[in-house]
């Protein structure tokens, strides 16, 4: 690979570019963060299921705007790797990685020399500060190497690989809350996610089994799945690591918008409950609501700085 999965080094520029590949196309976002507010340069987002048609409406607009080819963090779509939390086994730092690279091999259904993996930390219990997990992020080769490859067709320098959860990271440290702690639920077109964050550091997440027209059938029982979810998720992050509750639970408006679900979960868990507005934490241009949903994670990804 030509960088390192999860890659940690800190952006050389101020400007980084995102790139997100998804399965019915892909997003670009550029951010610049000379001030102290980021700003947003410039959004697009590409409708092509198709390689080569992929390649042929990205490339005409990073031909004629080379800027979008420096400090390039691509994003893994939702459904191409698996995110775990496991115990590490007792072996020195240096070899961490290998040993839980061997760790995981009961856990997927491919072959263990065709995974790429990385590790990140954990946040310590604080009642039990001599033990810690790991995340682990696992995927085939070939999965990683979908978007690495489209950006070399573009002729981008890529910087990092990022997965989704740690994009959205980087969103929620523009949250007045995030310092002590917020919640993020994401629904996606295929699944949804509630993930957990504090100082910086993934705590918690939660896929939610829920397509995004499921959700439009059968509205009442839906929100109530998803809010049953969330609930799981708050308790788990309070009791397990020991968190007061967070003080904001946000909601990123679906792709198919849902007039009911923000209300819902409002009456459910109070005032803390709100859409999460990226054009409120964003300088630059007044931009169509539903393109931030579509370039989510590929804004995500241009916000980010060191990893953590």
């Amino acid at each position: 690979m030509t960088v390192p999965f999860l890659s940690r080094r800190r952006p050389r520029l101020k400007a980084v570019t995102g790139l997100w590949h998804r399965g019915d196309g892909a997003a670009l976002a550029r951010i610049s963060r000379k001030s102290g507010t980021p700003r947003l340069l410039d959004c697009r987002f590409f409708e092509a299921r198709d390689f080569a048609a992929l390649v042929r409406e990205m490339g005409g607009v990073v031909a004629a705007d080379r800027s979008w080819r420096a400090n390039c963090v691509c994003v893994m779509d939702c459904q191409s790797y698996d995110l775990k939390q496991l115990e590490p086994p007792d072996v020195p730092d240096a070899e961490l990685k290998e040993a839980m690279r061997w760790q995981v091999r009961d856990l997927i259904d491919y072959e263990l020399e065709d995974a790429v993996i990385d590790i990140f930390p954990v946040p310590e219990l604080p009642y039990r500060k001599e033990e810690r997990n790991f995340w682990v992020v696992c995927a085939r080769t070939a999965r990683v190497q979908e978007p690495l490859s489209l950006m070399r067709r573009l002729e981008m320098k890529i910087s990092a690989v990022d997965i989704p959860e740690l994009a959205l990271r980087n969103i929620a440290e523009l949250l007045p809350e995030e310092p002590q702690g917020v919640a993020i639920l994401h629904l996606g077109l295929a699944a949804g996610t509630i993930s957990l964050y504090r100082g910086g550091r993934l705590y918690l997440t939660r896929n939610i089994r829920l397509k995004l027209s499921e959700l439009h059938r059968n509205v009442a029982e839906s929100i109530d799945f998803v809010a049953q979810e969330v609930q799981r998720s708050l308790e788990f992050y309070e009791s397990h690591f020991a968190q007061p509750p967070v003080a904001g639970l946000y909601v990123i408006p679906p792709e198919l918008p849902s007039p009911q679900l923000t209300p819902f979960l409002r009456a459910r868990f109070g005032e803390e409950v709100k859409d999460l507005d990226l054009r409120s934490l964003l300088e630059g241009p007044e931009l169509p609501a539903n393109l931030y949903g579509r370039c989510l994670f590929a804004i995500g990804a241009a916000l980010r700085r060191e990893a953590g």
